[in-house]
């Protein structure tokens, strides 16, 4: 069963700009961080729903975010 995690801007935001590229090579592909640096205004929104999708899964799996690769 797959679940649906509501996550923060500002607290995405401030992990963002605390780690910066670290957190983008934790929980973005190569390619999402291209669609990542296109989306300008949109960008952190576009990190935000990958980071909650892929905490959902994680929950799901029962691994948490430091079990699974998503890059």
């Amino acid at each position: 069963m797959l679940g649906c995690d509501i996550v923060e801007l500002d607290r995405i935001k401030a992990a963002y700009v605390h780690f910066g590229q670290r957190f983008l090579n934790k929980i973005l592909s190569e390619r999402e961080q291209a669609v990542f640096y296109k989306r300008n205004k949109n960008g952190l929104n576009f990190l935000a729903g990958r980071f909650a999708a892929k905490e959902s899964v994680s929950k799901s799996l029962k691994t948490g975010m430091r079990g699974i690769g998503f890059s």
